[in-house]
């Protein structure tokens, strides 16, 4: 997992009403919204 992703979410989620699924959608780690940042390299051969 990607440090950066852990971080951002210690970041934001106390910002945002966990209880709208929508929302909390945009911070699943396949989530497109994420900044790119947190995304962890494909490791395809």
């Amino acid at each position: 997992m990607n440090p950066f992703y852990l971080s951002y979410l210690f970041e934001e989620l106390p910002n945002i009403d966990t209880t709208d699924q929508t929302k909390l959608a945009e911070f699943l780690p396949w989530s497109p919204t994420l900044p790119q940042d947190c995304h962890v390299p494909n490791k395809s051969k």
